[in-house]
C-alpha cells in the first residue's frame, strides 16, 4: 500500500464509521494503521490531510484500481474500524456492503482482518 491508497483507505473507513458517528475507539484504529507505516511526521500529516480532503468517490476509484493486497488492507481497516467500538450499526453494515461492492473488496472476516493489519 502506498500513501495514496492509504489515504483512500482512511477516507473510506472514516466515512463508513462516521455514518453513526466516529468514536474514540475508531480513531485509535486510524492512528494504529498510520503508525504501522513508520512515516515521518510530515508524511503522516500529509496522509491525514489527503484522506480528510479526499472525495469519497475518488477514494473508491483509487481502491478499486489498486492491487489485491492494497484492497485487502483497506478492507481490513474498514472492518476493524467498524467493530472497534464494540457495536456494528445497521447504517455501518449497509455502508460497508455498498463500499465492498464498489471497491471490489473480497469478503473477509474480523479474524482475517486482524491478521492482515497485524493488530
Amino acid at each position: 500500500m502506498n500513501l495514496n491508497t492509504l489515504s483512500a483507505a482512511l477516507c473510506v473507513a472514516y466515512n463508513i464509521a462516521d455514518v453513526d458517528g466516529i468514536k474514540d475507539e475508531e480513531r485509535e484504529i486510524f492512528v494504529k494503521e498510520i503508525n504501522s507505516f513508520k512515516l515521518s511526521r510530515e508524511q503522516r500529516v500529509e496522509t491525514i490531510n489527503r484522506a480528510l480532503g479526499m472525495d469519497v468517490l475518488d477514494a473508491i476509484i483509487t481502491l478499486r484500481d489498486a492491487d489485491s493486497a492494497a484492497r485487502d488492507e483497506a478492507d481490513a481497516l474498514v472492518i476493524i474500524t467498524m467493530f472497534a467500538d464494540g457495536e456494528l450499526s445497521e447504517k455501518e453494515a449497509g455502508a460497508y456492503i455498498l463500499m465492498n461492492k464498489l471497491c471490489h473488496f473480497r469478503l473477509i472476516g474480523l479474524e482475517e482482518a486482524h491478521k492482515i493489519l497485524g493488530f
